[in-house]
């Protein structure tokens, strides 16, 4: 209970030495940020994948944007329904991709021709992950750090099937926030 002037001036003090602690604790505060790489490619060489991730600071993938590139001169069709993506709990999941509407999740995915020497964009998701409940944009995949997660995907041509497999191991890096200007309480 503050009974004097001094009294109120020791709460004061003590007031504005919590509120200053609090303020560099904050200010001082590490981030993180994700970073992954190719770290294995075992493939006949015949397509060319680009992959990127958006990655939130808490560690969530959400969505698996990839650029697949036929450099060949002849027809290659990717078999969805043959594909796979292995999650970083390694559990082995179907993927869905662009142009799957979330209530045929389970339907057969038609394939997708990719022409001599052209290119497709497709976004993939893990189908055990998609609930008919929300849309895409909510699905996430937790990441751990250097954890991995492979991509699985089936192949055809005029010399038949084959499997090209893809492996990214992300990276949590800790940055540590500069410290926030102090306010100046007394302007």
């Amino acid at each position: 209970m503050i009974r004097t002037a001094r009294d109120f001036r020791c709460a004061c003090i003590l007031l504005l030495a919590v509120v200053i602690l609090a303020a560099l604790s904050l200010g001082l505060a590490a981030r993180s940020t994700w970073s992954y790489s190719l770290t294995n490619k075992v493939s006949s060489n015949t397509l060319s994948l680009v992959a990127t991730f958006d990655v939130s600071r808490s560690g969530d993938a959400y969505g698996f944007n990839v650029v697949i590139f036929n450099p060949t001169d002849s027809l290659l069709t990717i078999l969805w329904d043959e594909s796979a993506m292995v999650l970083p709990s390694r559990q082995s999941a179907r993927v869905i991709h662009t142009g799957v509407r979330i209530i045929n999740k389970a339907a057969p995915q038609a394939p997708t021709a990719i022409a001599p020497r052209s290119r497709t964009t497709e976004t993939i998701w893990p189908a055990p992950l998609v609930t008919t409940s929300g849309d895409f944009s909510n699905i996430s995949i937790s990441l751990q750090n250097n954890c991995i997660i492979s991509l699985y995907l089936t192949i055809q041509d005029a010399s038949g099937k084959r499997v090209e497999n893809w492996t990214w191991t992300f990276t949590e890096t800790k940055v540590p926030e500069a410290p926030r200007k102090p306010f100046n309480w007394w302007l």
